[in-house]
């Protein structure tokens, strides 16, 4: 970049020594250089800042394995829990799960309303609850000395202010055909229709892109995470029928040989466990925790 700005200086330089007009040159050049101080700027502050980056999720990652000493294990053939209570002083209420059993390869509905405690049951099954009465455990180890490596679809979607790719990959390595590919299966075409396609940056928490699109895009995410066991918190909300119809060919599809976890206030979230049940070798479970 500086070699034709120093070839064109020294040419002013020669033409200046020979008495020929060589101002617009100069001009020229020196307005170059302006505008190169620019770019060089801002290309030194992205290095700077993804160095940055890079120590402080070192950083982060020695952080929370100090606060998380649990052994974790992506690995298991039945989680249980048996006699759960959960209380919340504050609003004098309390949870009891009189037993829930997840086996490996199971897909399982953990059906209620709002308010009954579907959210504190996948807390708790992620280890991020640990003030409870009971027994919670894999493959008979408590859950306060192990946790399982889960992907959640969540019903809060994080998208950052990065390309369509890089949100849906974090740093793992995927090809564009791959990515178009399946983003074809969850009827996501208009996004291949963008300008730069996949390559498209979708602004901060994806202000580009309509609910339902980062809704596929955070199911697809997490897929593409590879995970054994998976928790879909209401993977059907704000999507219209025929966009339902599309997801539950893709879960079908993609997570036949995975665990699952479906979260829902609804019944009608029950058909991807009966459809998993009707055409795969799967064992259907079905229960309701008691609350």
């Amino acid at each position: 970049i500086m070699i034709p700005f120093v070839l064109g200086l020294l040419k002013a330089v020669i033409d200046l020594s020979h008495g020929l007009d060589t101002l617009g040159i100069i001009t020229f050049y020196i307005s170059l250089q302006v505008e190169m101080d620019f770019i060089f700027s801002e290309l030194s502050s992205t290095i700077i800042s993804a160095f940055e980056l890079k120590a402080i999720k070192k950083r982060l990652s020695v952080i929370f394995k100090r606060l998380d000493m649990r052994d974790e294990t992506d690995k298991f053939d039945e989680m249980r829990l048996d006699n759960i209570v959960i209380e919340y002083p504050s609003s004098n209420m309390e949870i009891m799960i009189g037993n829930l059993s997840v086996k490996r390869g199971d897909k399982i509905c953990i059906i209620g309303q709002s308010g009954q405690g579907k959210t504190s049951t996948i807390n708790l099954i992620l280890g991020n609850l640990s003030t409870y009465k009971g027994d919670a455990s894999l493959d008979g180890r408590s859950l306060r000395d192990i946790k399982l490596d889960i992907g959640v679809v969540s019903q809060e979607i994080e998208l950052f202010n990065m390309t369509i790719k890089e949100n849906l990959c974090l740093d793992k390595r995927v090809s564009d055909e791959s990515i178009e590919k399946l983003l074809i299966e969850l009827g996501l075409h208009d996004i291949l229709e963008f300008d730069k396609g996949i390559h498209t940056v979708v602004g901060e928490k994806g202000l580009k892109l309509s609910t339902g699109q980062k809704r596929r895009l955070n199911l697809l995410r997490s897929y593409l995470m590879e995970k054994n066991v998976y928790i879909l918190d209401e993977p059907l909300s704000n999507l219209d029928s025929q966009t339902e119809k599309v997801v539950i060919a893709f879960i079908l599809k993609y997570f036949k040989d995975k665990t699952l976890v479906i979260i829902t206030h609804s019944d009608e979230i029950r058909k991807i466990c009966n459809k998993f049940y009707e055409f795969k070798d799967h064992k259907l479970v079905e229960e309701r925790a008691k609350f």
